[in-house]
């Protein structure tokens, strides 16, 4: 085994002062054996992790969206409530002012009936 030692060197530092560092190299023998043994091991380990950072992020997604959908069904039932106790108030007005509410209608039909007869000569 052949060891190359590089000399040490002196670098000079912003202050005045030097610092001497040494590097030293040992080129090592490895056989083709364990090199790819270890490359089998590393690709094994890399699709567990993988694998299991894909199930993590599935399970994750799974949670979210489950949480999203409960919060949509419930915003959408307390929107039905909202609008049936207004649907329901409506009534009530109706029933205890019938002239008013035909009158409102009446009113309200032919303003949407001058709009579109105006609308349709142009």
């Amino acid at each position: 085994m052949k060891t190359t030692t590089k000399s040490a060197t002196t670098r000079s530092r912003s202050n005045g002062s030097s610092a001497k560092s040494t590097r030293s190299v040992t080129p090592r023998k490895v056989s083709s054996t364990k090199l790819k043994t270890d490359v089998k091991t590393l690709a094994k380990d890399t699709k567990k992790f993988a694998s299991q950072a894909a199930n993590n992020v599935a399970e994750t997604t799974k949670e979210k969206v489950t949480d999203a959908k409960e919060s949509v069904i419930d915003a959408a039932n307390k929107s039905q409530d909202f609008a049936m106790q207004e649907f329901d108030r409506c009534i009530e007005g109706i029933k205890k002012h019938p002239v008013a509410a035909v009158s409102i209608a009446a009113g309200a039909g032919l303003l949407i009936g001058f709009a579109l007869l105006s609308s349709s000569r142009k």
